[in-house]
């Protein structure tokens, strides 16, 4: 088996059959078999995915249940995975039809690699409106090159950590072992923290241009808060894991602050994918400052009242908790 492909899915039915559907299209003349980690799904999800066992010749559906989020499912995923090469996908995006070979050409070629998310073609016109997209040439992308990641920790050298996603990135199996797999404290940005680990330990991050995913957005104003928030709150996780140590009142600073562009934001508001732009920016800053609050803030109020009160406050769960329970 030359390369695995992993699919963490939840509740998918909407979209995981047009995504099967692609895969089962690949034409790449190596090996390769596809992983779907089912992260306990209520809906039809599993029946679906049984269904193309027929299409997809190396076809493998694991319980990936025991634990909630896509970072247990996909560390579950890469587990069994016979090949040495690993490929991520997402459940509702739509890999392209030489997605495998670009991918498997990428990872052997640099062993750990992340491609652009097209966005013209699982999206209605008006949601890509700039400035959500990036177009390049007559393309839009969500994202056309590696993110940088502004918060700490930042490379010795200087500059930033690059930064991609997991629905659609390649690593080489020895180099997910070696950096301990996806984090499962984290429920989301899970992909950054994988990627600034493994850039930690010296394995560099590169792009791989030609294996691109029709990345799809959600639709509503809720969904999309909702997704952003969560974004925003979890990427807090990374300056309380790696950065330096930081004061109390910066931190709460740092909760408080950074509102003040809101209302020019609104008055620049022209079209309805305007709108959507200043629900994702303002989702995300809510998010971090709720991050800041549950990671860090409170945290440290934990540590403050452990080390005044001794361990009276255990008792009634307030100090010293496990970060992994209180978080899941």
């Amino acid at each position: 088996m030359k390369l695995s492909v992993v699919l963490a899915v939840y509740n998918a039915e909407d979209t995981i059959s047009e995504q099967l559907e692609a895969l089962a299209r690949q034409t790449w003349d190596e090996p390769w078999e596809l992983i779907v980690a089912n992260n306990g799904s209520k809906d039809q999800t599993q029946a679906i995915v049984e269904s193309f066992s027929s299409k997809i010749a190396n076809l493998k559906i694991i319980d990936a249940s025991q634990r909630k989020g896509a970072s247990y499912a996909r560390n579950k995923g890469v587990e069994v995975a016979q090949a040495s090469m690993i490929a991520f996908c997402d459940a509702d995006d739509i890999v392209r039809d030489n997605w495998i070979a670009e991918i498997a050409a990428a990872i052997e070629q640099h062993g750990f690699v992340c491609g652009p998310m097209s966005i013209a073609a699982l999206n209605p016109g008006w949601r890509i409106q700039e400035p959500i997209g990036v177009r390049v040439g007559d393309e839009l992308f969500h994202a056309s090159d590696l993110s940088d990641h502004y918060f700490p920790p930042f490379p010795k050298d200087g500059g930033y950590f690059r930064n991609g996603g997991t629905c659609n990135m390649g690593i080489l199996k020895s180099i997910h072992q070696d950096i301990g797999g996806f984090d499962e404290e984290f429920l989301r940005y899970q992909d950054g923290d994988y990627c600034i680990r493994a850039q930690l330990k010296g394995y560099k991050l590169h792009f791989a241009p030609q294996a691109i995913v029709e990345y799809r957005y959600r639709l509503s104003l809720r969904d999309t808060f909702s997704q952003f928030r969560d974004w925003g709150k979890w990427v807090m996780l990374i300056p309380r894991k790696y950065g330096p140590p930081t004061s109390l009142r910066k931190k709460i600073s740092y909760v408080f602050g950074g509102w003040w562009s809101l209302p020019l934001e609104i008055i620049k508001v022209r079209s309805r994918a305007g709108l959507f732009a200043l629900i994702t920016g303002f989702a995300i800053r809510l998010g971090q400052s709720q991050g800041c609050i549950e990671f860090m803030v409170l945290p440290d109020i934990q540590d403050w009242f452990a080390a005044k009160f001794g361990n009276s406050g255990q008792a009634e769960g307030a100090v010293n908790q496990d970060p992994k329970a209180r978080l899941d």
